[in-house]
């Protein structure tokens, strides 16, 4: 790149007069934009087109700058770089779609032509496109004094209390299992538990917190509500037959049914077959890990950590593992989904939760006062 910026500044534009070189880009939605131009039509040789991009590093939403400098227009003043992404030596090739993006970084684009008498800068740039969004994560918290959901970046920054209710979210004051918030797999939405009603009710709303509605509105407890991978249904832990029981229900609230079998801490499998949960033995002595299919037959038990305590399934994003909180609160564990070879990640931590690529576990500890932290998994996750 800095040889690039040498030879701009160092050769003079040609004397010869061409189109400006118009630049568009288009994303729509996608995590890659394609960059567009009109084909150079000039005089001179045609050597090659050099795909410019100017990005600034993590830029904010709010307060963000465009400044003009003598090698480009960056975004915002925090680290501009301006570095050359791509060399196009055919000169009917006038697209280019850009695969590296950074998460939430914004970029603007140049298109320059080579040609035998040196360097064209054409005029035009891009508007500012940004990178993919940093993955959210959920959380209950009682940090602003009573539980709430709260959101927060991968990297821990951008942390927003998305309910804010005196109420106790994530949990009936009874009972010590909170679970997680849980997104629709289109990420558009979270399912939560709120006793805000005088008893445990899953509440539905929007990703930024808006539209909060009571989805089960029961005299009984419900709770720790999480997705069919599809978004079409969720499955509930219920006291309505007066122990804690596993329930299915439509997005809508409707269609609640019984699997039969009892359970806590549920999550359902990526490919929407199984739901893995926990629950209790011997008078709630200890606990164990098991999955069912998703109509509640077929249980088998995975972990099998006698007199020991085991906690909080979830399932990889590939479905080849699964993690969990293991013997007694020792740390989390992963294993394969029969429930080979189990591995321990950590010391201490709950509720795990996996990367969306699988190679990293977040999970919550409170060895000095409870916070979200992460851990590389201990091999990577079969594809």
């Amino acid at each position: 790149p800095a040889a690039c910026h040498d030879a701009r500044r160092n050769n003079p534009i040609d004397s010869e007069t061409i189109s400006p070189v118009a630049v568009a880009v288009e994303q729509d939605g996608r995590e890659a934009p394609t960059i567009t131009w009109d084909r150079y039509d000039g005089a001179a040789p045609f050597a090659a087109y050099w795909v410019l991009r100017s990005t600034a590093r993590r830029l904010p939403d709010i307060n963000s700058t465009t400044t003009t400098t003598e090698q480009f227009t960056n975004v915002a003043t925090v680290e501009p770089r301006v570095e050359t992404v791509a060399v196009i030596a055919d000169p009917q090739i006038t697209t280019y779609e850009d695969n590296s993006l950074v998460a939430n970084l914004r970029y603007v684009y140049r298109i320059s032509v080579v040609t035998a008498n040196g360097l064209e800068v054409t005029p035009a740039t891009t508007v500012p496109v940004r990178g993919p969004s940093m993955q959210q994560l959920s959380f209950y918290s009682d940090r602003a004094g009573n539980w709430d959901v709260f959101v927060m970046n991968e990297d821990g920054s951008g942390i927003q209390n998305l309910t804010n209710h005196p109420a106790i979210e994530g949990r009936h004051p009874e009972y010590v299992w909170p679970g997680r918030p849980a997104w629709t797999p289109d990420r558009s939405k979270i399912a939560f538990t709120s006793d805000r009603d005088g008893n445990g009710e899953v509440y539905l709303m929007d990703a930024d917190g808006s539209n909060q509605v009571n989805l089960t509105n029961h005299p009984a407890n419900d709770m720790a509500p999480t997705w069919s991978p599809d978004g079409s249904r969720f499955v509930v832990t219920s006291d309505r037959d007066g122990d804690w029981k596993v329930y299915a229900m439509n997005v809508d609230g409707t269609g609640f049914v019984s699997l039969g079998e009892a359970g806590l801490g549920l999550d359902w499998s990526p490919d929407g077959s199984r739901i893995a949960f926990w629950w209790f033995h011997d008078e709630r002595s200890f606990s164990e890990v098991y999955v069912m299919n998703a109509d509640g037959t077929g249980v088998f038990q995975l972990a099998d950590t006698p007199d020991d305590l085991d906690f909080d399934p979830v399932w990889s994003p590939d479905g080849s593992q699964i993690a969990w909180l293991g013997r007694s609160g020792v740390g989390v564990f992963t294993m394969n989904a029969d429930g080979s070879n189990p591995v321990q990640i950590n010391t201490g931590g709950a509720w795990p939760h996996w990367s969306p690529d699988g190679s990293q576990i977040s999970y919550t500890c409170g060895d000095q006062g409870w916070r979200t932290s992460a851990s590389p998994t201990p091999m990577a996750p079969e594809r």
